[in-house]
């Protein structure tokens, strides 16, 4: 496994947030700062491509539903793209699933 990876592109309707890699205790501040600083610019949706994820824990999900908050407190949309396997799985799991928006849908 490798530590956490970020691309940020910025698109004609929002942010695409590439990550990958490892969200855990260790990584999951990064992404958290990643994404106020992405909010906090005017823009459209947040897109999240959750595709190249090897693993997430805890911390990684609370990060998930922070950005969730966060994107509705800012009243724009947050959409998890192709989300990894493991991560499909802890939402499901904690019955979180159904508070995103998620593309394609599994």
């Amino acid at each position: 496994m490798e530590q956490l990876r970020l691309d940020v592109r910025r698109q004609r309707d929002g942010h695409l947030v590439t990550v990958a890699g490892e969200l855990d205790l260790a990584t999951a501040p990064v992404l958290r700062e990643c994404l106020q600083h992405i909010v906090a610019t005017p823009g459209g949706h947040l897109t999240l491509d959750l595709s190249e994820i090897e693993f997430i824990d805890g911390s990684g999900l609370a990060v998930l539903l922070y950005a969730d908050h966060l994107t509705r407190v800012h009243r724009r949309n947050l959409l998890l793209l192709t989300p990894a396997p493991r991560v499909q799985r802890l939402l499901h799991m904690t019955r979180t699933k159904r508070r995103f928006l998620i593309y394609p849908c599994p």
